[in-house]
Parts: structure tokens; C-alpha cells; sequence
């Protein structure tokens, strides 16, 4: 009975360590499976904070091929250095909306610069359109006339309508006289410009008897009459009297030739031919280029095509510079446009974020491993 009872008790210690072989062998399988496990998710780790490296790289690449390629996105290079060193310190969401700010910032300003030179761009189109339509304008007048007349005043104009409908004849200096035949151009043009000068040729010639009652047939008149009531002893060579004038009229511009005079004598008019001029307390000199403009009818006739010429090319100046100013405006706007796109293409911090996100879903599983690992 005592074998048996001792071969019981070694039965059952044979039982008791195969069992504890077992149980070893069970938590030893365990273990190495739990190894196997952490090491995966080391490596898992590791990949991870590998991958945060290649996004990081792979923006800053981007960002920096983005500005060699871009046709209008042209950032300060400060500001692509500084996002740079952003992203190399990158961690978190937040950092990211730092960097935007950056590159937002700089894109407003070049936003702004072009929207600075579409309004001026703008502002020149409308002068140009404006300028053209006063051209034009300025073209139907001059058409519209046969002759082209001196630059006047409203006031001088509304005077001279006033006198029309008072059927006072009066006709500007200018347009009762004619040249000489012996005169070349250049003294044509140098009396014309004596006579502006003075106030002479424009003036109004009405008859004698229209002169002794203007003041009270037109109280409101604001212009400028000539008025000689006696002849004088000029032999004045440089102009005479329009053959289309009625007598009453060639006689007063006889009278007023007759008191011009080419040398200095202290009497009516002096015209000299060297362009000085007096006329009581009045002396000045006159000259100028070209030819006369106003003086005879064949110089009106001249003048106003010369204008019409001079109008025509304005209009194809002004024509020209609106169509280049619209250009511009059209190209200002699809550069913005193309700022706007490209601005829109650069890269994102979705790879980034990813990365990061990978990363850390990597760690938690890594320390739950550890942590399971270390209670075996």
C-alpha cells in the first residue's frame, strides 16, 4: 500500500509538471506571438514616421517646382524659405493653417497688385473712350462748317447770334480781307499773326450806321467791333478788300486799311513787316510757322483740311490706344484668373495630415503591444 501510494504521488507529480510543461510552452508561444506582434508594429511605426518624412519632402518639392513652373503665381522667395521651415517643424493641424496663412497672404498681394493695375488700366481705357468721343464730336463740327473759324467764347457766340436775329450785318475781320498778291507765306502767316495778336482779326466790321446805335440795338453784345471813323493816308500793301462784300461794308474796310500803316508814325495801325506791332498803348511782336489759317478764303479752305487730316489721325491714335488699353484689361483678367487657379493647385497637407495620423494610430497600437508584452 505504500508503493501504491507512492506511485500515485509520482503519477500525479508527473501530471502536475506535465501540465506545467504545457501551460510553459503555452505562455512561451504567447509570448513570441506577442513579440512577433510588437516588433510588426515597430516596423509599422517606423514606416510611418518614414512616410511623415517622404510627404513633408514631397510637399516642399512640390511648393518650390509649383513656383518655377507657374506663369503668374510668383511668391517672395522669404516666403517660400519660411514655409519651408514650417513644414521641416510640422506636427500638428494647427501648423498647417500657418503655412495657408503664409502662402494667402502673399497670393493676396499679388492679387492686389494686379487689381491695382486693372483699375488703372480701367481709368485709361475711359479717358481713351472719352478723348474719342470728343474727337468725333470735334470731327462732325469741323465737317459741318465750311469754314473753320477762331477759337471763341460761349459769350462772344450768344453775341453774335444776338446780332443775326437783330440783322445787324457783322463779319470778322478776317473773312472781309485778302491777302496781297505779293506776299509770300511766311509774311502771310506772320501778319495773321499780328492781327490774333492784337485782337484785330477776329473783330467784328459792321457798317457805319449799324456802329452809332450798337450800344443800344444790343446792350448785352460781349465782343469786340472794329470802329474807324475816318480814313487815313496808309498805302497799306498787305491786304485788301474782299470782292464779296456788299459796298457798305467794303467801304468801312477801306477806311480801316487806310488807317494801318507800315512804318511807325504814331498813327492808326502799325504793322511792321518784321511782326512789330502798335496800336495806341498795345506794341508786341508776332510771328509764327506754317502758313496763315484764317486769312482768305483759300487758307480756310487749307486749314480745314489740314484739321480734318489732324482729327483723322487723332482719331486713329485715340482708336488705337482704346484697343490696347481693352487688351490689357482682358489680360489683367485672365491673369487673375490664372493667379486665382494656380493658387488654388498648390499642394495641400492632406499627405501630410495622413502621415501624421498613420503615425500615431502606429504608436497607440505599438504602446498597447508594450503594455500587453510586459504583463507576460
Amino acid at each position: 500500500s505504500a508503493l501504491k501510494k507512492t506511485i500515485e504521488e509520482g503519477r500525479r507529480a508527473i501530471q502536475r509538471y506535465e501540465e506545467a510543461a504545457q501551460r510553459y510552452d503555452e505562455i512561451a508561444a504567447q509570448m513570441e506571438r506577442l513579440r512577433a506582434e510588437k516588433t510588426e508594429k515597430e516596423q509599422k511605426l517606423e514606416q510611418a514616421r518614414e512616410f511623415i518624412t517622404e510627404s513633408l519632402d514631397n510637399w516642399i518639392t512640390e511648393i518650390f517646382e509649383k513656383e518655377k513652373t507657374a506663369e503668374i503665381w510668383k511668391p517672395d522667395h522669404t516666403v517660400l524659405t519660411a514655409a519651408e521651415q514650417k513644414i521641416r517643424n510640422y506636427q500638428t493641424i494647427e501648423d498647417a493653417s500657418e503655412v495657408q496663412e503664409l502662402l494667402r497672404n502673399d497670393y493676396e498681394c499679388q492679387r492686389q497688385h494686379l487689381l491695382e493695375e486693372k483699375a488703372k488700366q480701367t481709368q485709361a481705357w475711359k479717358d481713351s473712350r472719352r478723348e474719342l468721343a470728343q474727337v468725333e464730336e470735334e470731327q462732325k463740327r469741323v465737317q459741318q462748317q465750311e469754314e473753320l473759324e477762331p477759337a471763341r467764347t460761349v459769350s462772344v457766340e450768344q453775341s453774335r447770334l444776338a446780332l443775326q436775329e437783330k440783322n445787324i450785318l457783322a463779319v470778322p475781320f478776317y473773312k472781309t480781307v485778302e491777302f496781297s498778291e505779293n506776299l509770300d507765306s511766311a509774311a502771310c502767316a506772320r501778319l495773321e499773326a499780328q492781327l490774333q495778336q492784337m485782337g484785330l482779326l477776329d473783330a467784328l466790321v459792321i457798317s457805319e450806321e449799324d456802329s452809332r446805335k450798337l450800344r443800344k440795338t444790343c446792350p448785352e453784345l460781349l465782343d469786340t467791333v472794329l470802329t474807324i471813323r475816318e480814313s487815313g493816308d496808309s498805302s497799306f500793301s498787305g491786304l485788301r478788300v474782299s470782292e464779296t462784300l456788299s459796298q457798305t461794308l467794303k467801304e468801312t474796310v477801306q477806311r480801316i486799311l487806310s488807317n494801318i500803316y507800315e512804318e511807325e508814325n504814331g498813327k492808326g495801325i502799325y504793322l511792321g513787316k518784321d511782326g512789330w506791332f502798335r496800336q495806341g498803348v498795345l506794341a508786341g511782336r508776332a510771328d509764327k510757322e506754317g502758313e496763315a489759317e484764317y486769312l482768305g478764303v483759300l487758307a480756310r479752305k487749307r486749314r480745314r483740311e489740314q484739321k480734318l487730316r489732324e482729327l483723322a489721325e487723332l482719331q486713329k491714335e485715340v482708336e488705337n490706344r482704346v484697343q490696347v488699353t481693352g487688351q490689357k484689361l482682358e489680360e489683367i483678367e485672365k491673369q487673375l484668373e490664372l493667379l486665382q487657379d494656380e493658387y488654388q493647385k498648390l499642394p495641400d497637407f492632406s499627405e501630410i495630415n495622413a502621415a501624421f495620423a498613420l503615425e500615431k494610430e502606429c504608436r497607440l497600437t505599438l504602446q498597447i503591444a508594450e503594455t500587453e508584452y510586459g504583463r507576460k
